[in-house]
This record gives C-alpha cells, structure tokens and sequence, in this order.
C-alpha cells in the first residue's frame, strides 16, 4: 500500500472519529433537551445557578491560597418565583475534592462535614417546600499555603430520584491567582452600587492598586477611606490614611485608586453600576460575567 492510499485512510479514520464525538455530544445535548421538556411538563423543578445536566465546568480565580475559601451556591425545586413544587423535594449532594492533600472541604460552617476522611463529602438533604431552595456553603480551608497559579478542583453532583430521576452536576477550579490577595465582588440585578471585599492575606501592610472601567462603574467617593483631605499626589510612609487616584484623559473621571492596607486586614469599596440591569458578582457561575476574569471589570494587584 503506497504512502498516498495510507494518508486517505488516516484521514478516513480521523474523519469517522470526528464524526463520533460530535454525534454522541449533540446525541447527550438533544437527550436532555427533551428530557428537560419533558420533566417541565410534569411540573418537576431541580436545578441550580451552578450546576447544569451537562456538567458545568467554571474556574475562579480570585483566591490568595492561604485563607478559608467560601462558597456558596443554590440547589432549587423551582422554575421563577411563580412556578415552583408544592412538596419537600429530597436529594443527594455529593463533593469530591482531588487535591484532598492539599485541602479540606467542610459543608454548612468549617467545622461541619468534611473532606477530611476521605476527600469526599456526601449527603441527603432537602429542598423545603416553603422555601423551594437549599442553600449550599462550602469551606474550602488549606493544609498548608498553596502557591500561585496552582488550582483545586471540586466535583459536586445533586441527584434525585422522587418522583423522577435527576442529576445535576458541576467542575469547579478554583485557582490561586494572587497569593497575597482574597476578594470578592457582592452585587445582584437592579443594585445601585457593587461592593468589592478584599482582604490582604500577609502579615505586612501593603499598598493596594485598584483600576476599572468607568463606563461600567463609579468608585464611591463618600467613604471615609477617600477622604478628600487625605487625596495625595504620592503615597508616603507618614500616613496610614494617604490615597491616590488616577484620572482618565479628560481629567474628569478617576480610573483607579491606590491606598494601603494593614496585614490580614479586610475592607469593603462601593462601586455605582452605571447600568443598574447588570449583576458584577464574583465569584460568578457565568462564564460570561464581566468580573469573571481579574481585569475584565476591576484589576486588582498589591504592590
């Protein structure tokens, strides 16, 4: 067989392959399209901001690797706030952490279930009919420092099987993307303002660089750590309450701020949305999210 019949076959081959992956993905995809109408149509309701039926796969990356990680998220019997199941739902919440060397994972408070033992958490819980959504928190503490850039990755799975069968599921990476850093943005649609949470993780009192997006957001300029009287063109060691500001081209409005924070210290920043429709949560299960990425609506650094 010569080398140019050879190279058709490899193709052939690698053409069928193709063709297999992307019929059994759409084949999974159609499947729980329908299956989803169908369990909608029995007015059957289980399924969550986090995770999906096609197993959502989400990467944070706003840890500093050596404080307590918090997340929290929602498993729901309801469809909107009008639709929902008029009886208690029971399920089965499963998480597995990989790296159970590296972590524990505690459910409902850091000293609830754990990880501990085996690397995984499993449980029954229930969704009450009352309320039609279980709210879920996680504790993810570190054994040691973890370092930058490094991840952990949890696997969390929902299932029930009253009066259908259900599994919903999710992939979640959660990677050191400043060691010296936590942070989180708390916001929701039709919020006037967003509040960006940070803490400095070292010991040191370091200087915080905050830039963002004026088109998006306004930093509130009302809080007692923007005091006018403190506004310096340069940030000294005389201070402690010093701040400094950068202008746009325009010179009207600020585009970041920089200020110190004392070690493992914590603070709180307002910041008006300037399209109140928009939710700047972070951590976010939308991939899409404007804050998803460090830089995409705040870049925060200490320097």
């Amino acid at each position: 067989m010569n080398k140019k019949k050879i190279n058709k076959l490899l193709c052939f081959f690698l053409l069928i392959f193709v063709i297999c992956i992307i019929s059994t993905t759409l084949g999974r995809y159609l499947y729980n399209t329908i299956r989803e109408n169908y369990l909608t149509s029995k007015e059957f309701y289980f399924n969550s901001e986090l995770l999906n039926v096609l197993d959502n796969k989400v990467s944070f990356s706003n840890w500093g690797g050596d404080s307590v990680y918090y997340l929290e998220f929602n498993i729901k019997s309801k469809l909107n706030n009008l639709t929902k199941i008029d009886y208690d739902l029971k399920y089965n919440f499963t998480c597995v952490i990989n790296e159970k060397d590296k972590v524990t994972v505690s459910l409902g408070s850091e000293d609830g279930m754990s990880t501990q033992n085996n690397g995984k958490i499993e449980t029954e819980r229930t969704i009450s009919k009352s309320q039609n959504v279980d709210v879920i928190k996680l504790y993810i503490k570190p054994n040691s420092k973890i370092a930058k850039d490094e991840k952990i990755t949890l696997k969390l799975k929902a299932l029930t099987n009253e009066p259908y069968k259900k599994e919903i599921s999710a992939t979640v990476d959660i990677v050191v993307g400043n060691s010296e850093l936590d942070y989180t943005i708390e916001d929701s649609v039709n919020n006037e303002y967003a509040i960006l949470n940070i803490v400095n993780t070292k010991v040191d009192k370091e200087i915080v660089n905050i830039t963002y997006d004026y088109n998006l957001v306004r930093i509130d300029l009302t809080d007692t750590l923007f005091d006018s009287k403190n506004l310096v063109s340069s940030l000294s060691d005389s201070s402690e309450n010093e701040w400094q500001r950068t202008l746009d081209s325009t010179k009207k409005y600020i585009t970041g701020v920089r200020f110190k924070l004392k070690g493992n210290e914590a603070n709180k920043i307002k910041f008006y949305k300037i399209d109140r429709t928009k939710d700047y949560t972070y951590p976010n299960s939308d991939e899409n999210s404007y804050s998803f990425i460090n830089g995409s609506l705040l870049k925060i650094n200490l320097e």
